[in-house]
């Protein structure tokens, strides 16, 4: 089930999915937040295309990953955590204009 598009996004609920991202608390329901907020200013699916570089094609599959990644691949997993933080950094400042 697809999450609806949400035109409405605060500087505190980013800065909520930024804590979360880097305490390794996030979920798929913050992966679907992120993805609806995205989806004001990218293409469609832009946040799952651009992870399945890193063979990531679901948020389950993301979210199974980030709790925990296989050992041996350090770089892999500091991609995968960089494009998150990046992808907000991204929708705050579209929050700023």
């Amino acid at each position: 089930m697809e999450a609806p598009v949400n035109l409405q996004i605060t500087s505190e609920e980013l800065m909520i999915l930024e804590s979360k991202i880097i305490q390794n608390k996030d979920t798929i329901e913050d992966y679907q937040k992120i993805d609806s907020f995205l989806s004001k200013w990218l293409p469609r699916d832009y946040f799952l295309n651009i992870l399945q570089k890193e063979g990531i094609t679901t948020f389950l599959n993301l979210e199974l990953y980030r709790k925990n990644p296989p050992p041996g691949d350090p770089l892999k997993e500091g991609r995968i955590r960089g494009t998150l933080l990046g992808l907000l950094g991204f929708l705050k400042n579209q929050v700023k204009q």
